[in-house]
């Protein structure tokens, strides 16, 4: 992202974190328009700080949960984080729209990086 778009996206959307790495929603008020404060139609929950995120939208007779999920590149917090999104996927089963976005910072076939090579297969099955 250039310097001069970020500033856009910084003043357009006051409050958004200058972090590098973590999660973030941004919704357009111009599309998703809601009458009082405390009416707005979706509902932002912090599954994992910087990690895992979850916004539930109702909208004009729709319903979606957007999981957004950023799994740091150390190997020893992987599986951690893995394990935290199962379970939290888990407890969504019942929901039929579903989204489940973000980096993962892993690949399941070597021949997406290069040097070829694969990351921990625990990872990869989790």
């Amino acid at each position: 992202m250039t310097e001069k778009n970020k500033e856009i996206i910084e003043k357009e959307n006051p409050g958004i974190d200058d972090s590098k790495a973590g999660t973030v929603f941004v919704i357009n008020k111009n599309i998703i328009k809601w009458e009082k404060q405390g009416d707005k139609p979706w509902k932002h929950t912090i599954v994992e700080r910087g990690k895992i995120s979850m916004l539930k939208l109702e909208w004009n007779d729709y319903k979606m949960i957007i999981i957004n999920v950023y799994i740091p590149n150390l190997k020893s917090n992987k599986a951690k984080i893995i394990e935290k999104l199962r379970d939290h996927l888990e407890a969504q089963l019942e929901e039929s729209n579903l989204l489940v976005t973000g980096d993962f910072n892993f690949i399941t076939d070597e021949q997406n990086r290069f040097p070829s090579h694969t990351d921990d297969s625990n990872l990869t099955n989790s």
